[in-house]
């Protein structure tokens, strides 16, 4: 009678899986452009193919190398998972390694998976600590992820949450938990940004990449490129005057002076007081000068 063979302990020590904490990575300095991948794959045991399972595991754990290091995913759904963290790099050596581990996953012909049925996802993390103004990084960065929709998506653990509000969205994660939510600040040290769309195409992954990276870092860039907000003006000033009294839009357009404030819930109209004059004088004079 043929012995048993525990698959998942062999792919395990294959891999060389590191424990989720506690694991000290000694990394190169990181430039502001680089990037830190985390990826999560699935692996369905069919009868007759551990063998060739193991040999496509094989080519993913050369195809890492020095670059990364694996670890166990209990999110993900399978007969048998783990996740892919690869060191901060540059774009272009990064999207290389994501393109071969798809020809790696289409040729494996279910066998092996990364896709959203698995609950499966690519993680990207970017230093915080280069981050020159994160209240202005995190408004734009919601408003990217806002219109450049198609890039994402959502699962059970993973789901997009909008507050532009920099300290009222940290609040937020700390309430709910950061492992359910789009964007996370991680010990102000990452900005790790989930729900990548699993399955893009290496082309429309840079891409996505690059506009993360100019949300992040404007201070950076030589060339900074706009973020526009996809809500049409005529629907936000729709909403603020379903949402507020004749009576008080009227005294604000008196000031020649209409001020609206968006918050999660519905945009409201603030009556310039003394302090909002005072700032809109000091930029004002800043222009001039």
């Amino acid at each position: 009678m043929s012995e048993d063979i525990n698959f998942v302990e062999r792919y395990d020590e294959l891999l060389e899986i590191k424990p989720n904490y506690g694991y000290d990575r000694v990394l190169p300095p990181v430039k502001f452009n680089y990037v830190g991948f985390e990826i999560e794959i699935a692996v369905n045991f069919d009868r007759g193919r551990y063998s060739f399972i193991r040999t496509m595991l094989k080519k993913i754990k050369k195809l890492v190398g020095e670059n990364g290091y694996f670890v166990k995913d209990g999110t993900i759904l399978g007969d048998y998972s783990f996740e892919i963290v690869l060191d901060p790099m540059s774009i272009k050596k990064s999207v290389k390694i994501y393109r071969d581990l798809m020809k790696i996953v289409e040729f494996s012909d279910g066998s092996i998976c990364f896709d959203k049925e698995h609950n499966c996802g690519l993680h990207l993390n970017f230093n915080q600590f280069d981050i020159e103004n994160i209240e202005v990084s995190h408004q734009r960065l919601m408003l990217l992820i806002n219109q450049k929709s198609q890039y994402f998506e959502e699962n059970i653990y993973k789901r997009s949450y909008y507050e532009f509000d920099f300290k009222k969205y940290l609040e937020f994660q700390k309430n709910v938990a950061d492992k359910y939510i789009s964007v996370n600040y991680l010990n102000k040290k990452l900005v790790e940004v989930r729900n990548i769309k699993t399955h893009l195409s290496s082309k429309s992954l840079e891409s996505i990449i690059r506009d993360i990276i100019n949300a992040l870092f404007p201070d950076k860039l030589k060339d900074v490129k706009d973020i526009k907000h996809t809500k049409k003006m005529k629907k936000i000033l729709s909403e603020t005057f379903q949402n507020n009294n004749s009576k008080l839009i009227k005294e604000s357009l008196n000031s020649n002076l209409l001020i609206i404030d968006f918050n999660e819930k519905n945009p409201k109209i603030i009556l310039p007081n003394d302090k909002i004059k005072k700032v809109i004088k000091e930029v004002k004079n800043d222009e001039k000068n």
